[in-house]
């Protein structure tokens, strides 16, 4: 009876064992035929290639299936590993051992990304099957290694042994990929086995407790190696295994959230994230929209019921789903997030609430619309998107109104956000849409939301201490032009003189941060001359010879004129193109404003009305190369467009 095992040390240990001369003392190929080993195993303190031939039993002590090739096996060893064949024998009774020890490869290429060939690492069950075209392209391999054997040794042997074993290796990984794609069937059985196991980790609690489902867990479930997994679960999903349970985890959240019952602390602390935070800043990246708006999503049901367009078409766009990472999330509630048609969809679900209000608090005794119930219950609708406002001259009208909203939503499929929901009285005010509504000393004031404020100076501070902290003045300042134009742009009809003074303010006291961390060692004087100039009138503007900051408190506050709620831009189109041309009237200044009001708002190459927030240009009609003057008369307003347009026409002249 066998019971110990053959430990070979050296290449030329394994040589004098197996029969075989030693042409060099790392590397060696040995023909296996009829080898003399007696003991139950072999272990080799080496690198080791078994190409196996004709085994006995077709091979199935190394896995061969009636789905593999059959011309050979090749089996790979790392050193310290133990070999056996089968029962019956140690080494296979035919076939080439290739043996190279780990000093072979020190100074190589070869030594820095050999645990990338990850087949190393695999059960003998898990072998590589050949073809008769892969078996000769290994044999070709190894008898250019032999050929490198029988010349002489010198200082080129080792890198030229090493890139012959690095090419073979590399002609192993081919053919393990190709025998993942002949194995396809029986890959996704293990998938599916695989899924079982991921499903039991989420349901048995284990995720609450901290434990995440690791490669060595599932390999040892499946009964493989835990590189082989690894290896077939990138190769047919294209992702580790974290990666893949990341996503499970959020289709898995997606259905709890859906079903209702279920709130996003709940789901979060089931599925074993961290915080309610982390979980939805993650769902939020790989859905767009926050769990809880997720779970307030519209019903598919009442869609393809109610909206007014093909069914078969809005049905396709409704069960499109999104990716994420390469992988299909199908959309069972709501709609997908970032296509045109999803926010026109939700306009029209939503569209409605304010009728239902008005058939409640605006109707007379005979349940006719009576403008008189209006002023008295006070009950008015704003809604923006998703975010609305309804206001009630009583707390308890204010609640009536609030569960008929609730029924109206109930139908949709949607629940009225507890979270988001307040009531309150004007005196105490609410934010809006980024602002702040309340009444001083009864005086209803419009003003920028703290929270508003506290984004901007975040977004402000990232990008002068930390974005561009290294970046040249001009460019740091275009930056932020861009930010505080479109920051006042939007502000600027409300009460926000304060708003925009004090982030003048904080503006001043960042850049002189940035500043002075550039310039640790020189003094106050020197920095203020360096970066701050007199510009016209103005003293202390952060400025180059090209580009200067935006004053905030520059910004000049234009009143907002409500459109008519009976006005059709299709059908109105002469009220619309006087309201783009006074908005112009109130946010140019200076020679602009008049080249402005000398157009009428209207392009000078097409005659199209103009909107003052859209890019535009100044036209010459005397060219500034022919001496044309920089004067009103001789400038006029046109579309970048048209501009475009009217150069490459006359180019063609």
């Amino acid at each position: 009876m066998k019971d110990n095992t053959l430990d070979i040390k050296t290449v030329c240990e394994c040589n004098r064992c197996l029969g075989c001369k030693t042409l060099h003392p790392q590397v060696s190929i040995i023909n296996l035929e009829n080898p003399n080993v007696y003991q139950d195993a072999v272990k080799f303190e080496f690198y080791a290639i078994l190409l196996i031939e004709n085994c006995e039993g077709g091979c199935d002590c190394c896995g061969r299936k009636y789905y593999d090739y059959s011309n050979a096996t090749m089996v790979f060893l790392t050193p310290g590993e133990i070999f056996r064949m089968n029962k019956n024998n140690t080494l296979p009774d035919k076939g080439w051992l290739l043996a190279f020890h780990p000093d072979l490869l020190l100074c190589t290429t070869l030594k820095n990304h050999i645990d990338n060939y990850t087949f190393f690492f695999y059960r003998k069950e898990e072998a590589l099957h050949l073809s008769q075209r892969e078996m000769a392209k290994v044999t070709c391999c190894l008898e250019n290694i032999e050929d490198e054997l029988h010349h002489s040794i010198d200082t080129h042997s080792n890198t030229i042994l090493s890139r012959h074993i690095e090419l073979l290796l590399d002609y192993c990984s081919r053919y393990y990929e190709r025998q993942f794609i002949t194995r396809e069937n029986k890959n996704r059985m293990i998938l599916g086995k695989m899924e079982g196991i991921l499903d039991e980790y989420i349901t048995s609690g284990k995720l609450q407790e901290g434990k995440l489902p690791t490669s060595g867990c599932c390999a040892e479930r499946l009964n493989l190696s835990t590189a082989y997994f690894d290896d077939l679960l990138r190769f047919e999903t294209g992702k580790t295994l974290a990666e893949h349970f990341q996503l499970k985890c959020l289709y898995t959240a997606r259905k709890m959230l859906s079903e209702g019952g279920n709130t996003p602390a709940a789901v979060a602390r089931r599925l074993g994230y961290p915080s309610v935070q982390y979980f939805s800043l993650v769902f939020k990246k790989a859905t767009g929209v926050t769990p809880n708006e997720y779970r307030y999503s519209i019903s598919h049901d009442w869609l393809l019921a109610n909206i007014p367009m093909d069914k078969n078409i809005l049905k396709q766009f409704l069960k499109a789903g999104f990716i994420y990472q390469r992988e299909l999330f199908p959309t069972e509630e709501g709609t997908p997030q970032g296509g045109i048609i999803s926010p026109i969809l939700a306009n029209m679900t939503l569209d409605g609430i304010e009728k239902k209000l008005v058939e409640r608090f605006h109707t007379n005794a005979l349940g006719k619309v009576d403008s008189r119930f209006k002023n008295a219950h006070k009950v008015n609708f704003v809604r923006y998107a998703d975010d609305f406002v309804v206001t009630a001259a009583t707390p308890e009208l204010a609640l009536e109104a609030k569960e008929l909203i609730r029924e109206f939503l109930a139908e949709r499929g949607l629940e009225l956000s507890d979270e988001k929901t307040v009531v309150t009285n004007i005196d105490d005010g609410f934010d809006f849409l980024g602002w702040n509504f309340r009444k001083y000393n009864e005086k209803l004031i419009i003003k920028p939301s703290q929270k508003a404020v506290k984004a901007i100076v975040s977004n402000i501070s990232d990008t002068i201490l930390r974005r561009g902290k290294a970046w040249q003045q001009d460019v740091l300042i275009m930056k932020l032009n861009e930010q505080i134009r479109g920051w006042t742009n939007y502000h600027q009809s409300v009460c926000a003189s304060d708003a925009f003074a004090h982030l003048d303010y904080v503006l001043y006291e960042l850049l002189w941060r940035w500043a002075k961390r550039r310039h640790p060692k020189k003094n106050k004087w020197w920095i203020s001359t360096r970066y701050w100039h007199r510009v016209g009138n103005r003293n202390w503007v952060f400025s180059t010879e090209n580009k200067e900051l935006i004053r905030v408190d520059s910004t000049a506050i234009v009143r907002h004129t409500k459109i008519k709620a009976t006005a059709n831009p299709f059908l109105d189109e002469a009220y619309f193109q006087k309201r783009k041309f006074d908005k112009g009237m109130h946010r140019l200044t200076g020679k602009f404003k008049m080249i402005w009001k000398n157009q009428n708002g209207l392009c000078y190459h097409c005659g199209m009305p103009m909107d003052v927030t859209e890019e535009r240009e100044i036209f010459y009609l005397a060219p500034k190369a022919k001496a044309g003057m920089e004067d009103v008369r001789n400038m006029r307003y046109v579309h970048c467009t048209c501009q475009r347009i009217y150069a490459e026409n006359r180019l063609k002249k």
